[in-house]
């Protein structure tokens, strides 16, 4: 949003089908001179200023919609086939440069994520960990990383098959997460380790610590129609205390 009534409009969402807008994107269709009242009434907002005319083009990129560009004049009694023209023009170089910062965004998200239990992976860790230790380095704070191994997870794959032993990593990851504060991070390291970065001290890491290999220990896993059970090993060390690396 640029121009007049920003602060109204920022933030505002236009229903699918609705409004100039909502046309338009749902019909993949520029309109012009439409109405600019029936935008502002989709979008629920009073506006002092009275426009006049309005031009609304799709954003597109190959087969999708990634939106609509949409001007509106308080002073025009309409806007010109050159002003369509113009629009249509920034309209494609919005959809190229929206288009390729969501790319970049997709990319970058799946570069830093574990395909198989969408938990961040050991990229990410390392992110994680440089940010937690400058934080803590500036702070002299500190924070504690966890790293965990499931026991006895070789032979659920020998015995089950590799696709349970995949369906176990991923509920797996899932109980873990339960187990720590939004705050705190989780990442799945390597094959059936896991490693954490936790916002608490020695004596909190290891009560912390305990209670998960407890809920791991009594936590039934149904795979197939038999209930698995499994240990979880794990060690820690806190950062200032134990090292700095």
């Amino acid at each position: 949003v640029s121009g007049r009534n920003l602060e109204i409009l920022k933030g505002r969402r236009i229903p699918l089908g609705a409004g100039i807008a909502g046309w338009v994107v749902a019909n993949r269709q520029p309109m012009c001179n439409s109405d600019p009242r029936l935008d502002f009434d989709a979008l629920k907002v009073e506006v002092t200023d009275r426009y006049k005319a309005a031009i609304v083009v799709p954003l597109l990129k190959d087969q999708d919609t990634l939106g609509a560009l949409a001007v509106y004049s308080s002073e025009l009694d309409g806007y010109l086939p050159d002003h369509m023209r113009l629009v249509e023009a920034v309209a494609k170089l919005a959809s190229d440069a929206i288009a390729n910062a969501v790319h970049h965004e997709l990319t970058e998200a799946r570069a830093l994520t574990d395909v198989m239990t969408g938990l961040p992976n050991s990229r990410a860790l390392r992110h994680r960990f440089e940010e937690e230790s400058d934080r803590a380095r500036r702070h002299r704070d500190t924070f504690a990383l966890v790293m965990m191994d499931l026991d006895g997870f070789k032979s659920v794959n020998d015995h089950l098959g590799h696709q349970a032993g995949d369906w176990l990593l991923r509920e797996m990851g899932k109980l873990l997460c339960t187990q720590i504060r939004s705050s705190d991070f989780i990442s799945r390291y390597a094959g059936d380790e896991f490693v954490a970065v936790l916002q608490v001290g020695p004596e909190e890491a290891r009560e912390l610590v305990r209670r998960m290999q407890l809920t791991v220990d009594r936590h039934a896993f149904n795979v197939n129609g038999s209930h698995i059970f499994m240990g979880l090993s794990a060690g820690w060390a806190c950062y200032g205390t134990d090292g700095d690396t």
